[in-house]
């Protein structure tokens, strides 16, 4: 049996971009921001196979902690991964400001993306990080966006 392509486990349309900082590979990236009929569905650029899938709840829930300045949260996610369910943990930078982002998985090794907001990568490759407020806004509107396209 073969694995069905990651746009056709998790299809969304595309509704925005959000520009992160990847420690790991010392580097910008781009994660899409999609509304699909599992609930917002985020596309790293940089492994589009390995989409994280936020249900409505889960989705808002994230949202409203990159909205918040101190919140924290914990989100349940799909990946198209072996674990197949993850969490996706929403955490404050207090020392740079802004929030970092890290999805756990069993059987993987962390995966983490930054939103910082008083530091700026030394190489940003023309990329400018988005605010982790902004971030919010179109995760936001994304599980709205999904929501309704749930409903028609």
């Amino acid at each position: 049996m073969t694995a069905l392509p990651p746009d056709v486990v998790m299809p969304g349309r595309e509704l925005a971009r959000l520009v992160v900082w990847w420690p790991e590979q010392y580097r910008p990236v781009r994660l899409g921001v999609e509304a699909g009929r599992l609930g917002v569905v985020l596309r790293p650029e940089h492994a589009p196979a390995e989409p994280v899938g936020l249900p409505g709840v889960q989705a808002r829930r994230v949202a409203g902690a990159l909205l918040v300045p101190d919140a924290d949260a914990v989100a349940t996610v799909i990946t198209a991964g072996p674990g197949v369910v993850a969490s996706l943990m929403v955490t404050t930078l207090s020392r740079l400001g802004g929030k970092v982002l890290t999805l756990t998985s069993p059987g993987s090794p962390p995966l983490t993306w930054a939103l910082p907001m008083r530091w700026r990568p030394p190489h940003d490759r023309g990329l400018r990080l988005t605010h982790p407020q902004r971030a919010g806004e179109l995760i936001g509107q994304a599980a709205s966006a999904a929501a309704a396209d749930t409903l028609t």
